[in-house]
């Protein structure tokens, strides 16, 4: 993620929560009136959904360079 795009992280997954999720999962394609146009399309795949936020939550807390730290050069 870009330095510059990180103070809108928490109002993009706040806007992503209110605009997919739902109490029973959450819907993959969503019309701009709210429609959903792929009922055929649950939420059957949660462990996409989880990785993400993980991902996003790691972010936040600066725990993905930790986790997945850039490789080191090798000299040849």
């Amino acid at each position: 993620m870009r330095p510059e795009c990180e103070a809108n992280l928490a109002a993009q997954m706040s806007a992503f929560a209110q605009r997919f999720l739902h109490a029973k999962g959450w819907n993959e394609c969503v019309e701009p009136d709210g429609a959903v146009s792929r009922s055929d399309m649950p939420s059957t795949t949660p462990y996409h959904l989880a990785t993400c936020y993980i991902g996003l939550a790691d972010f936040v807390e600066n725990r993905f360079v930790n986790a997945f730290p850039p490789p080191t050069p090798v000299e040849d």
